[in-house]
């Protein structure tokens, strides 16, 4: 299903919960979209913990599910699996599990949708080319992209890192389709004022 307002996304949630017993829901989406915002209101109304994987990631490691702690993610989810559920949010978040040998139970895929309605990073992720494709012909992305990092990190470089994490990003777009897959949609609307 597909959702523009957090508490109707709640108010599902609260019925799945009551037909099946919801341990693990992964909100998944591209780097500054809403995901922590969106995770924090449904673990307060859900009563359940929320957990960013960001906060378990091993700094400037060029890579992202590859620099997951995962002993310790793993075992701050077995901390906080008294509170149910417990809501995993962050980019790549299907591999990550994957690589902990877990599966959401819910997977909410956050898209970023524009002024005139359509999904900001549609050219990106359902392109029917390869990823490495879509890096040869599309060196404006890029451009774009460097330019949200600079703004969103104040800085005028962006390292090569970043755009690592770039790459990393659009591979798993392409190998798990999430936004495809997942459960619910929530569209999160760009401001433009």
């Amino acid at each position: 299903m597909i959702f523009r307002n957090a508490d109707l996304l709640i108010k599902q949630l609260n019925e799945d919960n009551s037909r099946f017993a919801i341990k693990v829901i992964a909100i998944d989406g591209k780097d500054g979209v809403g995901k922590s915002t969106l995770a924090k209101k449904i673990a307060i109304n859900l009563n359940g913990s929320y957990l960013e994987l960001d906060q378990f990631i091993e700094k400037n490691k060029g890579h992202y599910v590859s620099a997951i702690k995962k002993d310790d993610l793993l075992n701050e989810i077995r901390n906080n699996s008294n509170k149910k559920p417990v809501l995993i949010e962050g980019i790549c978040a299907q591999e990550v599990l994957k690589s902990l040998n877990m599966k959401a139970d819910v997977l909410i895929y956050v898209k970023q949708i524009d002024e005139f309605g359509d999904w900001f990073d549609e050219y990106l992720f359902e392109s029917l080319q390869s990823p490495e494709e879509v890096f040869q012909k599309d060196e404006e992305h890029f451009k774009q992209f460097r330019k949200l990092m600079r703004r969103i990190a104040g800085s005028g470089e962006i390292d090569e890192y970043k755009e690592a994490i770039f790459h990393e990003i659009v591979r798993y777009h392409y190998k798990y389709k999430p936004h495809n897959t997942a459960n619910h949609i929530f569209n999160s609307y760009i401001n433009t004022a």
